[in-house]
């Protein structure tokens, strides 16, 4: 594909009109209430064709959102993603390249009501394009899954001019969060 967007967003439309991209988000975010098992008939027939598309970053975000936001998040994100509004992704890879919690060392420091996140992010599959992030960051200093928050960054808002896409495809941020983000 030439496009640097990496993918058509026409046919990102048409994907989510035929209900494809809120397969698994619940009828009540107005998704389609569908399963894991669906959710792979059709992940199959897109590796059949190599269809390029945001679509695995934006339902593991959707996924996540689902089972670990609050309802304010849920009630605003989800049905945006089914409708194809909504482009997400994670963020959660550091440069010690570890997969577990405790590779996890972005600082997320409150100030003044908000959060300030410092810190890289690697290999953020179609950060480029997304309209929200789901970034991990270290709140605590405890070691593993404590102390740890995700945040859902929408990145048109406060977020965008603090970080940087690299041609590597790393994220280097220096944000300060707000009441525009959602944590």
């Amino acid at each position: 594909m030439e496009d640097q967007r990496g993918y058509a967003p026409a046919l990102w439309k048409t994907m989510a009109d035929l209900g494809w991209i809120g397969l698994v988000i619940p009828e009540s975010f107005d998704g389609a209430g569908l399963g894991y098992v669906d959710l792979v008939v059709v992940l199959e027939e897109m590796g059949r064709v190599l269809l390029p598309s945001p679509f695995i970053p934006t339902v593991l975000f959707g996924e996540a959102i689902r089972r670990a936001g609050n309802e304010h998040q849920k009630n605003s994100l989800l049905p945006r993603i089914a409708a194809g509004e909504l482009i997400g992704s994670l963020a959660y890879i550091e440069p010690s390249g570890g997969w577990d919690a405790a590779g996890i060392t972005m600082a997320a420091k409150p100030s003044k009501g908000r959060f300030k996140l410092r810190g890289t992010k690697l290999f953020v599959n179609d950060g480029h394009v997304a309209d929200c992030l789901l970034v991990a960051a270290r709140t605590g200093r405890k070691a593993g899954e404590d102390g740890l928050t995700l945040f859902a960054l929408e990145t048109s808002r406060a977020f965008r001019p603090r970080c940087a896409f690299h041609r590597d495809g790393d994220l280097r941020i220096g944000a300060r969060l707000g009441q525009t983000s959602w944590h």
